[in-house]
């Protein structure tokens, strides 16, 4: 006949008491009074309950803001690919902690800020989460690619001698150079649009002086390969160098027959 209480709400005899909630990482104490029949004496229990902190590492989500991931997101999948365009930049990443109380950070950093992205090349994404324990972690990566230069374009074209015609532009290919009997050789200085583009002169990487024949047209080519090492664009100069003035040139006439 004695009565029973659990924090303040009555229960019971073995019956259970209401849910009581408890916090992570915190000690809730539980009070449970046995009162006798007398309604006078009473008998205090307490419950000191511990709740241990989440031990869960994990995402639920994760997206980018460029790209497709691959494999396809899943929480226990712990390494992905994004291929993205040469165009792209950068690229910012969003994940999501499985557990509210779980932090993040993506290549050391607490914020997602956005990451640059370097041409032809892979970048490495990291993203660390640590659970509410402050000791379990997981660890997700991204590697993100991104396409190299298609640019194969000059951005400038000189002559060391003569002048192009027509006046340089980009998206001209073929020129005409016109020197003196005097200009022996020629050196051609052309200039890539990307930095990544790589240059030949008539086959040689280095820029070296292009010797040229007295009366005759000499074509300097000039192959632009991209950083892609695919897309390529070829420029063309013909140099003219005249013969010499004022040689004579003595001819011969062979005639049949009397002169008249």
């Amino acid at each position: 006949n004695a009565t029973i209480t659990v924090e303040a709400a009555e229960v019971e005899s073995g019956s259970p008491s209401n849910a009581i909630p408890l916090v992570a990482g915190e000690v809730t104490t539980i009070t449970v009074v046995v009162t006798a029949q007398d309604d006078t004496t009473t008998e205090i229990y307490t419950i000191a309950a511990s709740r241990a902190l989440s031990t869960d590492a994990s995402l639920k989500g994760l997206a980018v803001s460029e790209g497709t991931l691959s494999p396809v997101f899943n929480g226990n999948t712990l390494s992905y690919t994004v291929s993205v365009a040469n165009e792209t930049a950068t690229i910012t990443v969003m994940p999501i902690a499985s557990h509210p109380d779980a932090a993040i950070t993506v290549n050391g950093s607490i914020a997602s800020e956005s990451i640059g992205l370097t041409e032809g090349a892979t970048t490495t994404i990291t993203i660390v989460v640590t659970a509410q324990d402050g000791t379990t972690t997981e660890r997700y990566t991204i590697a993100v690619n991104r396409a190299a230069s298609a640019d194969a374009s000059l951005s400038a074209l000189t002559v060391s001698s003569g002048t192009l015609m027509p006046p340089f532009m980009s998206d001209t290919p073929d020129y005409r150079v016109l020197v003196a009997n005097t200009t022996e050789t020629i050196t051609v200085t052309p200039q890539a649009s990307h930095p990544g583009a790589t240059i030949t002169v008539n086959g040689s990487v280095a820029s070296e002086s292009i010797g040229l024949t007295e009366g005759d047209t000499t074509t300097i080519t000039i192959i632009v390969t991209a950083q892609d090492d695919t897309t390529t664009e070829t420029y063309t100069i013909a140099v003219s160098r005249p013969r010499p003035a004022g040689i004579r040139v003595r001819i011969k006439v062979f005639l049949e027959g009397p002169l008249r």
